[in-house]
């Protein structure tokens, strides 16, 4: 971690964020603890990414009550869309609350936009209106946005 700071430090980066991680390398509270530490050995600020749940819920922040958890620990954070689109398929329902919270948040560091189809995170272009679209104009106004959606092959 240190040497990721001298690169950070080195890049003139802003912020920096990460995936939450793996459920058997420890609990939320040492995610949480953790980013809070890495905050401060970077002297920027870190966010932690939610993810979604998997067939085995190995990954940290795969459920809403997670995601509020998340929100409420004032930690920074990334918010994947694409993420809470596979989480809202699966569990059947979408914390609108929730989800304009986290979006309008100034621990809010990232909003990450792009498609799937509800089961897994496959990167696609946005080619149509999805659910959290109507919510990002309450997004907050310093959150960096950014599409994950990769090019056809077409382009290559």
């Amino acid at each position: 971690f240190s040497q990721l700071a001298q690169v950070s430090a080195a890049l003139k980066a802003p912020v920096y964020t990460a995936h939450a991680g793996r459920r058997d390398h420890g609990t939320v509270d040492q995610v949480l603890r953790a980013v809070r530490e890495l905050e401060q050995l970077m002297g920027i600020p870190v966010g932690v990414e939610g993810h979604y749940p998997t067939p085995r819920g190995i990954w940290f922040f795969g459920c809403w009550a997670e995601y509020r958890t998340l929100l409420e620990s004032g930690v920074h954070y990334a918010l994947d869309l694409s993420h809470l689109h596979i989480l809202a398929t699966q569990s059947g329902r979408i914390e609108w609350s929730l989800v304009q919270e986290m979006l309008s948040s100034p621990q809010c560091l990232e909003v990450h936009v792009s498609a799937n189809d509800g089961c897994a995170d496959q990167h696609r272009q946005l080619h149509e209106p999805t659910w959290w679209l109507p919510l990002l104009k309450q997004a907050h106004p310093d959150a960096v946005f950014f599409s994950e959606g990769k090019q056809s092959s077409d382009f290559y």
